[in-house]
């Protein structure tokens, strides 16, 4: 049976990683990733929309969307040209506002999303991502924190979404902390062993968050938490076994035909990684969403590198 791969999330106290796979007919189902089991699946085809979040929390793939608005029922998903979504499925995605805002106005995408950005529950956080310093918000940040493959993270103080916004970009600003950290640089950290040490630009950025927060809240009248104790925690427990990489990490690249499989390893934000006769690769979960596949047996991987460059 083909399926197609919608994405990768994180759910749960702990969170843990799961998929969202959709098979032929639309119907999706939830997959837990658990470290120590094996995954086998051939690529077949990529460039599929991966669906929409119609509510909070709640996905539902491109054929089920367009049986809604009573569309000719497909045997797969609309095809895209950019991005991952049709342009159907990105016009109902609940929180699109959430990824054009910039803090200075609000334009809604629906009544649901504003009312949920009006209470002081989005968190402004600073974490860390290899030598990366990223300033971020989020109304549920652990999970946000572990989506991303953060090392540390603390949630400094929380604001409406608007103003949570406004501070995230002001703060980026003065401090030249990225907003976002790419895939490829966060496969290029895999390897390295995480500890506590250079948190101190991140530590000085605490006061400034608040400062600039509070500062916005009393300017716009808006209700603010301030976290008594924005301790930075290691998030290297939710991620697996990294230790136990012991040699370089090969990135598998997706493509039409590419075979994937091994021994679940560790999974770091949109990373999964496997092992294989010794050897260690990575699946950026990212580029396998919109992706459709079979499942196989024993699956033969490759890079395009040869095993032997590596030393």
């Amino acid at each position: 049976m083909v399926f197609y791969f919608l994405k990768l999330n994180w759910e749960g106290i702990p969170p843990h990683p799961y998929i969202l796979v959709a098979d032929e007919t639309g119907k999706i189902e939830k997959r837990e990733l658990i470290h120590g089991e094996t995954i086998n699946l051939k690529i077949n085809d990529l460039g599929f929309c991966i669906g929409t979040e119609l509510d909070r929390g709640v996905w539902i793939s491109c054929q089920e969307n367009q049986s809604r608005h009573g569309k000719t029922k497909r045997d797969h998903p609309n095809e895209v040209t950019q991005g991952n979504q049709c342009s159907l499925c990105l016009s109902e995605d609940f929180f699109s506002c959430r990824k054009i805002c910039t803090g200075n106005f609000c334009n809604p995408s629906s009544q649901k999303a504003f009312d949920l950005c009006q209470p002081a529950e989005t968190a402004v956080y600073l974490t860390k991502i290899g030598d990366k310093n990223k300033v971020g918000v989020s109304l549920n940040p652990l999970k946000r924190w572990v989506e991303q493959g953060s090392d540390f993270a603390t949630w400094v103080i929380k604001l409406p979404g608007l103003e949570a916004r406004k501070v995230e970009h002001e703060i980026s600003g003065a401090f030249n902390f990225s907003l976002q950290v790419s895939s490829k640089y966060k496969s290029s950290q895999l390897h390295q062993k995480m500890d506590g040490k250079s948190l101190e630009e991140l530590e000085m950025a605490i006061e400034a968050v608040k400062q600039t927060g509070t500062a916005i809240a009393k300017e716009r009248g808006k209700p603010v938490v301030v976290n008594p104790d924005p301790t930075f925690q290691s998030l290297s427990k939710y991620y697996g076994d990294l230790d136990a990489i012991s040699r370089p990490v090969q990135e598998i690249k997706i493509d039409r035909g590419v075979e994937i499989g091994g021994k679940i390893i560790a999974i770091k934000g949109p990373l999964i990684v496997i092992e294989k006769n010794g050897y260690f690769f990575s699946v950026n979960s990212k580029k396998l969403s919109g992706c459709s596949f079979t499942e196989i047996e024993n699956a033969n991987v490759k890079t395009q590198f040869s095993l032997d460059d590596w030393f």
